[in-house]
């Protein structure tokens, strides 16, 4: 496996691996009270995207609907930020979807924007 040192020296990289496909992934672990022991599955882009945002570390938070998200503190703002959400470029006027459910896995593949449609109209698997 030949990882991009560019991506694995930056300290919100995590531990990398390779899915069933052979596309190299990183491992990050996640802070935080809900975090603790956890990992986001992020992949190359995915990690640069977060890195440009200013993310230095991620971690995981529970909304009031008890749905859990990857997050960070966006710089220079110093507002919080869904990984997934800056992953994708912050796609305005759009929720992410979460392709397979997993709200940890970060990898670009996984995620969709999605237009809102209406108040109240949140599916499993995707972010309001």
């Amino acid at each position: 496996m030949t990882t991009n040192p560019d991506i694995t020296n930056h300290p919100l990289t995590g531990e990398p691996d390779q899915d069933r496909f052979g596309r190299t992934f990183f491992r990050i672990p996640l802070s935080g009270r809900d975090g603790a022991g956890r990992y986001a599955l992020v992949d190359g882009d995915g990690a640069r995207a977060l890195r440009k945002a200013g993310a230095k570390s991620l971690f995981l938070v529970t909304d009031n609907q008890g749905r859990s998200y990857v997050s960070f503190v966006h710089l220079p703002s110093r507002r919080p930020m869904t990984a997934a959400r800056a992953i994708l470029g912050d796609p305005r006027g759009h929720r992410i979807g979460y392709l397979n459910g997993d709200r940890l896995d970060l990898r670009r593949e996984n995620l969709e924007p999605r237009p809102y449609a209406g108040a109240g109209d949140c599916r499993a698997g995707e972010a309001a």
